[in-house]
């Protein structure tokens, strides 16, 4: 019953059956290693064509790799440069804090008491709203057109400034046309 097929090849019967069993384990485990996987990619893939459409960009495809030993599937080329996108989602968040900073301290605070409460701080809180806004968009469409790696990381905290950029934005825009 040991039989050879070829140069080191060896019959999966001539195995005693304890080694048999562990080799289709260890096979059935890699499947399903490659199944999550696989799954975890598709949804990925779903979500970046989505976030695509959203930010008007055209994402590039995966490039993805299968470790043999671990059955991990991760994507080739993680190395994308990302200083651009993370001074300008920084910047971002910068210009968030200035503006609510103008909004709601020294605006509506400060300037009456010095006596320069005027108009001009509503055009003023408009244009770090639009700049902000901006600048947030433009990160985000740099990080999913280079399909970053941390593209995904970033993506709850733009979510939450973006809407309260949004309300700040519509309130101010409100009040100018009352």
């Amino acid at each position: 019953m040991g039989r050879q097929l070829g140069r080191g090849t060896l019959l999966l019967g001539t195995l005693p059956t304890q080694a048999r069993v562990s080799i289709l384990r260890y096979n059935i485990g890699m499947i399903a290693i490659i199944f999550r996987s696989t799954q975890r990619m598709q949804l990925t893939e779903t979500l970046d064509q989505w976030m695509g459409k959203i930010l008007f960009v055209t994402v590039p495809p995966p490039v993805t790799v299968v470790e043999p030993e671990t059955g991990d599937v991760f994507e080739e080329g993680a190395e994308v440069p990302s200083a651009p996108a993370e001074r300008r989602f920084g910047l971002s968040l910068i210009i968030s804090g200035v503006r609510c900073t103008l909004q709601y301290m020294v605006l509506p605070v400060v300037l009456p008491l010095i006596g320069l409460a005027g108009d001009f701080s509503l055009a003023l809180v408009l244009l770090l709203d639009v700049i902000a806004l901006s600048l947030l968009v433009s990160s985000l469409r740099y990080f999913w057109r280079n399909r970053h790696p941390r593209r995904f990381d970033i993506l709850p905290l733009s979510g939450v400034i973006l809407l309260l950029i949004l309300g700040s934005l519509s309130f101010d825009l409100w009040q100018v046309f009352n």
